[in-house]
């Protein structure tokens, strides 16, 4: 037995284009939808979650608009429709096949996966969500953003300006992310709808009223998880808060950071994920 990797595209109601790609195995026993992270692309959640292709389940992840391949340019909205389409395309291979469909969604991309849940039913025998955001909160952002500007080195200027705090801010955040004034990982600025996202930040609510209530949820989060720790500082408060969306959740705290390093970390979120996909 093996993994090939297939890749493809399909189209959405407005005709835009969602590139794919997919691990599969010659003896599946369930398909993975893992969407991508804002900047990042199908490649880094295939090569994140392939481990779990040697379990004999299949991968599969895409590309927001935006970003790669797919067609039009980014927003929060475009990426909840990019989602809806991906689940729905799934769902169709897995009732073909007669296997389940499993979702894995990481911090903003858990809002994209939960709100195409809700609208189709859910259709996800489980998800798995780690560190992940269920709200935006832009005034809590701008608060910790403007405690964060407050302890900056001002030793050479008066004030730093506010584009290059912002750009601090932001490595402060995602220190692993490649980023410029121009990009933020694969996703450049003129493929994106700036004001589209800036008005969506302050406006944007997907997850108002949304419950998945019969979706058994594992929500693996970090220790030292900068963006988690902006949002909430008590556990739990911010279990609270995925339980309100998701009340079948079960919980682990891993004693890790965002990306969940070290290595141990990461061992350990593994061990707990494969326990959850193969009860």
């Amino acid at each position: 037995m093996g993994v090939k990797i297939t890749r493809g595209h399909w189209f959405d109601q407005k005709n835009r284009r969602i590139e794919w790609a997919r691990l599969k195995s010659d003896a599946t026993r369930g398909l993975i939808l893992a969407p991508p992270l804002i900047g990042g692309s199908f490649a880094q959640q295939l090569n994140l979650f392939r481990w779990l292709a040697g379990k004999n389940l299949d991968l599969i992840s895409f590309n927001y608009s935006g970003h790669g391949k797919s067609t039009d340019k980014f927003s929060l909205k475009t990426s909840m429709e990019n989602t809806l389409i991906m689940v729905s395309e799934a769902g169709k291979i897995c009732r073909n096949k007669g296997v389940p469909l499993f979702g894995i969604a990481g911090c903003y991309s858990a809002i994209p996966l939960i709100y195409a849940a809700h609208k189709l039913s859910e259709p996800f025998s489980r998800i798995v969500l780690i560190n992940p955001l269920t709200d935006l909160k832009p005034f809590v952002v701008i608060k910790s953003f403007f405690a964060y500007y407050q302890k900056l080195d001002l030793k050479h200027t008066m004030k730093k300006k506010i584009t290059e705090s912002i750009q601090k801010y932001t490595e402060f955040l995602f220190p692993d992310i490649i980023k410029d004034k121009d990009s933020f990982g694969v996703l450049k600025r003129e493929r994106t709808h700036l004001w589209d996202v800036f008005l969506e930040f302050f406006l944007f609510t997907p997850l108002k009223g949304t419950i998945l209530p019969k979706t058994p949820v594992l929500c693996l989060y970090a220790k030292k998880d900068r963006v988690i720790n902006i949002y909430s500082d008590q556990n739990k408060q911010y279990e609270g808060n995925i339980r309100k969306v998701c009340p079948l959740s079960s919980f682990k705290v891993i004693d890790g950071d965002h990306f969940f390093q070290p290595l141990s970390a990461r061992q350990d979120a593994k061990k707990t994920i494969s326990i959850f996909l193969s009860t």
